[in-house]
């Protein structure tokens, strides 16, 4: 195993690290979002057994406010994560490149072997082609 195989392979793991990280902060966003939406819809439910109800009516200002508080929180989370999200992504962007740089010189060095193989080829093919001109040559003699 090459130095670059060993470097682009920690590197490919580090990328997957990254990106299962960010995956994990967009379900938490999801979660995070989902649970906002169902604390507004029990607050619409609760206002409208307020509207039906007198004890609902006077308990709804405590919970409203209470819910209220949530939601505030809830928001404050998703815009935290929202935060994370996004410099996880460029964690994942930078890993990316990280890889795809390694990956290019390897390649480079791929067909650098390549090429260096095929001068020494051709040299030795230039060798012979000149040795047996010269045999055919010296027989002509």
């Amino acid at each position: 195993m090459t130095a670059f195989n060993s470097l682009i392979r920690i590197t490919r793991w580090h990328l997957d690290e990254k990106r299962q990280k960010l995956a994990e902060l967009e379900r938490l966003a999801e979660r995070l979002r989902g649970d906002l939406q169902r604390l507004d819809e029990g607050i619409a439910h609760e206002q409208q057994l307020a509207e039906q109800d007198d004890m609902a009516r006077r308990a709804y200002p405590a919970f409203l406010e209470a819910e209220l508080d949530r939601r505030q929180r809830l928001e404050k989370s998703i815009a935290d994560v929202e935060q994370e999200i996004e410099a996880a992504r460029e964690e994942v962007g930078e890993a990316f490149r990280e890889l795809k740089k390694y990956e290019l010189a390897e390649d480079n060095e791929r067909q650098r072997v390549r090429k260096r193989r095929e001068r020494i080829e051709q040299q030795r093919h230039d060798e012979l082609g000149t040795q047996l001109h010269q045999r055919q040559n010296a027989g002509k003699k």
